[in-house]
């Protein structure tokens, strides 16, 4: 739904136009009104993935007898 979202905002389509549409094709499985519009501000602003950002903070480390000795 991204890319559609994405491909939509390029053409120069008003975000409440692509949900519109968007809602039409997908039905009860299409992004929230919300969701458009925030991934229709990143790509206005040029976000040009269609994948999350990796989140943000410390990364997750597992730490075993192996990792500790090392």
């Amino acid at each position: 739904q991204r890319s559609a979202i994405r491909f939509l905002i390029i053409e120069g389509v008003k975000p409440i136009e692509v949900h519109r549409r968007m809602k039409v094709q997908y039905g009860d499985a299409c992004l929230s009104q919300q969701q458009v519009y925030e991934w229709s501000r990143k790509f206005r602003n040029g976000v040009t993935s269609v994948a999350d950002s990796p989140p943000s903070g410390q990364a997750h480390r597992v730490v075993t007898p192996e990792s500790i000795a090392a």
